[in-house]
Order: structure tokens, then C-alpha cells, then sequence
């Protein structure tokens, strides 16, 4: 039984690299295709990191690099701490 599903495993992938590089009538391949896709979603995530890095780094220069950090409710402002 182990066996059968191994072999059915090795089939199914074996399947899957055929439909992957088969030529079409038009020439191109289904793997073309992915490999595009694969290109297009890249491309995005560069535009926003870089939109998202822009918008971070004007509000960085407008508070100059000043840093707030909010105080829990039970510390106030000059409390020493041991």
C-alpha cells in the first residue's frame, strides 16, 4: 500500500511538470504563464515597499526623529523605578 501511494505521488507530479512545459498551438507554455504572474506580484510588492518606505520616511523628517512612546496607566512621568 506505502508503495501505490508513492507511485500515484510520482505520477501526479510527473503529470503536473507535462502540463507545466507542454507547448500550446500558440507556442507559449502554461509555465510562461505562471512564471508571469510570478513576475507581476513581484513587481507590486516593490512598488509598495517603496510607496510604504517613502510615506515613512517623510513622517521620520517632519517629527525630526522625535520618539513617543506612550506610558502605561500606572507610571507617570518622573517615577523612579528599582
Amino acid at each position: 500500500m506505502k508503495n501505490l501511494g508513492k507511485i500515484g505521488l510520482a505520477a501526479g507530479l510527473a503529470a503536473a511538470l507535462v502540463l507545466l512545459f507542454r507547448r500550446r498551438k500558440d507556442g507559449t507554455r502554461v509555465l510562461d504563464d505562471i512564471s508571469d504572474q510570478v513576475n507581476h506580484w513581484a513587481q507590486a510588492l516593490k512598488r509598495s515597499k517603496q510607496s510604504t518606505s517613502s510615506i515613512s520616511d517623510t513622517s521620520y523628517s517632519k517629527g525630526r526623529g522625535t520618539v513617543s512612546r506612550p506610558l502605561s496607566s500606572s507610571r507617570q512621568p518622573g517615577d523612579i523605578t528599582e
